[in-house]
């Protein structure tokens, strides 16, 4: 059941017990003080007539001989002083009575007050009762006074009836427009738990409306602040959950080139016999590949997962360009590809380590586009680093969507030629941290040519 019905039904129930509580209450009220009106007239009136059968039976009784006499003489004194109904009783016997004697019971002595009487109370009727003595005889005298209420009874529950009546009215009035009242004032959590089963549902972003500046708006504001914060929170989480993979692609892409120019220098090992000083200078150039291996992996962490800036300072371009040509002998050699350098003596900053993986993707990349016999040129000049190759070239609109993961512009040639489309992305990632600009051109048909441009740096003395 729904909250608004439940505060509807608790509230018809209390009002339509205070409805009734308070008529009851009204109507005692109403029937005592009407009551106690008729009993203060009949006291006035049993006053009266106390008063003058007194003064008129001791100055008549003396002249009574005999019992029967007095009796006759007080039944005519008592009836010309009352009018309405009436009973005389002397030492409990009834000497006069109406009609209506049978209203009371004669057994007892019946104190004042309102009665009902009949089958099932169909009467109603005011009791007032005296005791007197007269000529100082010992006799007991009792006079008892009563009038009809039971069409003041009846009016009164009548008006009783009605009034219930009315309130029943009024009550069910009331309760439909409090049941409405209730519908626009919950309607607001109506829509605050549709927007929280929405975002159950996964829709994070979505917001509950606050148009209003009581409790229920307070509650929504601090529902949506509850909201952003979790979604937030989902945010980092998901955020921090892509750099992992970032990561883990990253290492597992990188690991590709030096692998394979390890897994080539460990088959001339085994395979042909070396003089010494060439094993010395083949087992240089795997610690080399191992070391170099080894920071990558901490640099591409610090790139990729937790962002930071990466350590920049001169680099040697020499060194940088042979240290390329070292990684990636194995994968030009795979494809029968030579490679030519071109460089300057201008200054070149930056993170030698990033920086190498970055020229190894691209020489890698443009290996894989050319034919083979062909000749990949790298070129160090000033701050910008470039790689051309003259093979199949990319489609211009293919161009935007290069540094995108995992995003091949020949998905065939790149499955034949284990490519995974990460090596761009992570140059662009590079160039990035660097803030440098990554720029590609390229003709189908006539070769690529891809830019790195670092930011100049002034050399210092």
């Amino acid at each position: 059941m729904k909250l608004r019905w439940k505060i509807t039904i608790l509230c018809g129930l209390l009002l339509a017990l205070l409805v009734m509580a308070l008529s009851q209450v009204m109507y005692d009220r109403l029937r005592d003080q009407t009551y106690q009106v008729h009993m203060e007239a009949l006291k006035a009136e049993l006053q009266r007539v106390e008063t003058a059968f007194t003064e008129q039976a001791e100055r008549k009784l003396p002249g009574a001989q005999t019992p029967e006499q007095r009796k006759v003489l007080l039944r005519r004194l008592f009836q010309q002083q009352v009018s309405g109904e009436a009973y005389l009783r002397l030492d409990g016997a009834l000497i006069y009575g109406s009609a209506s004697e049978l209203l009371i019971d004669l057994s007892y002595d019946p104190p004042s007050g309102v009665r009902n009487a009949g089958y099932g109370g169909s009467r109603t009727y005011a009791l007032c009762a005296g005791t007197l003595s007269i000529d100082g005889r010992d006799a007991k005298y009792q006079i008892y006074l009563t009038e009809d209420l039971t069409q003041e009874a009846e009016q009164m529950a009548q008006l009783y009836r009605g009034f219930l009546k009315n309130a029943a009215i009024t009550l069910v009035v009331g309760v439909l427009l409090l049941a409405w009242i209730l519908s626009r004032a919950l309607k607001p959590l109506g829509t605050l738990q549709k927007t929280a089963a929405h975002i159950a549902d996964g829709a994070y972003g979505e917001r509950a409306p606050v148009k209003r500046k009581d409790e229920v708006g307070l509650l929504a504001a601090d529902f949506n602040r509850m909201a952003q914060a979790v979604q937030t929170h989902i945010d980092q989480l998901t955020e921090q959950n892509k750099a992992q993979q970032r990561f883990l692609r990253a290492v597992t892409h990188e690991f590709k080139t030096p692998m394979t120019s390890l897994q080539l220098n460990v088959e001339t090992m085994r395979t042909v016999r070396l003089p010494e000083d060439r094993q010395a200078e083949i087992l240089a150039d795997v610690d080399d590949q191992l070391q170099f291996l080894e920071k990558l992996v901490q640099k591409l962490l610090k790139l990729l997962t937790l962002k930071e800036t990466p350590d920049q300072g001169p680099i040697d371009k020499e060194a940088l360009a042979e240290r390329t040509r070292s990684l990636c002998r194995g994968v030009l050699e795979k494809w029968g590809i030579g490679l030519e350098i071109e460089r300057d003596d201008a200054l070149l900053v930056g993170d030698e380590d990033l920086l190498c993986s970055a020229l190894c993707n691209l020489v890698e990349n443009a290996a894989k586009a050319s034919q083979a016999g062909s000749t990949v040129h790298l070129r160090l000049r000033g701050s910008t680093l470039e790689v051309e190759d003259q093979g199949v070239g990319i489609p211009a609109e293919a161009i935007s969507k290069l540094t995108e993961p995992f995003y091949t512009a020949d998905p065939s040639r790149s499955k034949q030629r284990g490519g995974f489309g990460l090596g761009l992305s992570l140059v662009k990632a590079i160039a990035d941290a660097h803030g440098g600009i990554l720029e590609i051109e390229s003709t189908l048909g006539m070769g690529t040519l891809v830019r790195l441009r670092l930011p100049e740096k002034e050399e210092t003395q």
